[in-house]
């Protein structure tokens, strides 16, 4: 048994939570690996079934924040590691150095912060009465020192980037929303990136769903749209 898995069920144990249900093994004879390269970018969404050696025999794998499905069907490998760079969640990973603690941040050789002034400006013309426009900042800089970041590889998308992304969501999605996700901003940007042009991209782990303040029926109609006009994007369930 792994350490890890010692850990997950003395953690199980000890709030009496029953051990998760093992997962169907994904089939084999989908998990060749492209003669082209395969990249996956891997949302936190629980696995459907265990893409573990799938994912781990890809030659990049993108996470993403805390990463809560590690290990969960979704292997170990994480060459990319892409953080939220604004908001309370950034507050609390700078305080509590929660991302130099992770299992995996050692092997990660990439930090990719996503989210630009264009998201802050969007956020001023959303109602909300919790917005605090002093707080809602840029804390890629205080992430990187407090985390010990310094020697990994740091890419910030481009304002150009988050200003696109915002403009098509505005235009895909009924409701108001606060800000677009970082995946999303993610999934836009290894489209646009010259670097992964000839990878097959393969989204994983992502269901639309979570936080009210994301315009999920939107990015889903986003992803959709960049998968059909794009054919080495593949968004699998």
């Amino acid at each position: 048994m792994s350490r890890l898995s010692q850990q997950l069920n003395r953690l199980l144990l000890k709030t009496g939570l029953k051990q998760p249900k093992a997962l169907t093994k994904f089939p084999a004879e989908r998990a060749t690996v492209s003669n082209v390269g395969r990249m996956i970018i891997l949302g936190n969404a629980p696995m459907q079934m265990d893409m573990s050696d799938y994912i781990d025999s890809s030659d990049l794998v993108v996470r993403f924040n805390e990463c809560q499905n590690y290990g969960m069907g979704t292997g170990h490998k994480t060459d990319i590691l892409c953080i939220n760079n604004f908001g309370q969640p950034a507050e609390e990973w700078v305080k509590y150095k929660t991302i130099s603690k992770l299992p995996f941040i050692n092997q990660v050789s990439e930090i990719w912060f996503p989210r630009t002034e264009s998201i802050l400006e969007h956020r001023k013309t959303v109602p909300d009465r919790h917005f605090d426009q002093l707080r809602f900042r840029d804390l890629s800089a205080d992430l990187i020192a407090s985390n010990h970041l310094a020697n990994k590889s740091i890419v910030r998308f481009s304002d150009t980037l988050n200003a696109e992304v915002l403009s098509a969501l505005k235009r895909l999605s009924s409701e108001e929303f606060r800000e677009p996700s970082t995946g999303i901003l993610a999934i836009a940007h290894v489209l646009t990136a010259p670097t992964y042009s000839k990878l097959q991209k393969v989204i994983l782990g992502f269901t639309f769903e979570g936080w009210k303040g994301h315009p999920w029926a939107g990015e889903r109609a986003l992803v959709e749209s960049y998968a059909t006009n794009d054919n080495t994007l593949h968004l699998e369930p």
